[in-house]
């Protein structure tokens, strides 16, 4: 069988030597203190397994059929090693492809290993104390896949490795967020140790009521309009469309208070236009969540220094 897929057989035919960028996978295998590799029939060099995935196949996949097809050994592919780009190659019949291979560290089941394609021209178990003189970057994929490593080795953005990660915030006091759900509201508390507590309520002053009996929260963050406009629109609409530079139109306008008392959407959007002077109506959205925003309205104009 030819060592190049068809796919590629065929979009050579159309672009000619031009350089092709290809997914690759290696599958590094071992068993015990040996590590399986193949000596490349075009080149002579010693390599772990390598090919190319066919169109849609998964790429663990792909390197547990290269190990049998190449090697004809049965593999369990573990985790995935390492992904790097291996440089542009130009092959020897002039054709010059970039490939972005994903090392696999691998398992041996089953099978005895021997050249069982035309790509190789010796299979061999190597001791991992004594492997053959090998490319660095075939090196760096056995050393990957050998690595007692959870991660992936892979390449960082250049200057990633000097900028240290925020640190993780933690309120000084307890905080609620609350959003509405289908049986009322949903809440949950962040507290000094960064630890998360949900609750569910019908209402909004209950939900409160019922996360201040276990925690001395402080603020109360609801995903909600929060003080409905009698006329003009709110500042609070404002500043948030200021904030968000290029995504001002995601932030709708706070619908006056006599729209969301209104019976019916066209007589929401009459009383909004009506108290605006004919400057904005009302979204459907707005009005679809009007119970909720008259709940917490009510709430927060009927709590101790309010109003």
């Amino acid at each position: 069988m030819s060592p190049v897929p068809e796919f590629v057989l065929s979009i050579r035919e159309k672009i000619g030597h031009d350089p092709l960028w290809l997914p690759g996978v290696t599958a590094v295998v071992r068993r015990g203190d040996q590590v399986l590799l193949v000596k490349r029939a075009d080149n002579g060099a010693w390599t772990p397994v390598t090919g190319i995935p066919e169109p849609g196949e998964e790429p663990a996949v792909a390197a547990a059929r290269e190990a049998l097809e190449e090697a004809g050994v049965v593999v369990r592919v573990d985790r995935l090693a390492a992904t790097g780009v291996h440089g542009e190659i130009v092959h020897a019949n002039g054709d010059r492809a970039t490939y972005l291979d994903l090392t696999f560290a691998c398992t041996w089941l089953e099978g005895e290993a021997h050249v069982a394609d035309d790509e190789s021209s010796d299979v061999r178990w190597w001791p991992l104390s004594g492997l053959p003189p090998m490319s660095e970057l075939m090196l760096g994929r056995i050393e990957a896949a050998l690595a007692d490593e959870r991660e992936a080795r892979f390449v960082p953005p250049a200057g990633q490795d000097d900028t240290d990660a925020p640190p993780v915030l933690a309120p000084p006091a307890p905080v609620l967020g609350v959003d509405a759900c289908p049986s009322g509201w949903v809440g949950v508390v962040l507290d000094t140790e960064r630890r998360p507590a949900v609750f569910v309520a019908a209402t909004i002053e209950s939900l409160v009521a019922l996360v201040r009996e276990q925690h001395d929260v402080v603020v109360v963050a609801i995903d909600i309009p929060i003080g409905l406009p009698d006329a003009a629109g709110r500042r609070a609409d404002a500043e948030a469309r200021r904030a968000l530079t290029g995504k001002a139109s995601s932030v709708f306008s706070t619908p006056v208070r006599a729209a969301l008392e209104a019976a019916t959407y066209e007589q929401a959007r009459a009383a909004n236009l009506a108290a605006t002077d004919g400057g904005t109506s009302v979204s459907a959205q707005a009005y679809a969540l009007r119970e909720k925003v008259l709940q917490v309205d009510a709430w927060v104009r009927g709590r101790p220094g309010t109003g």
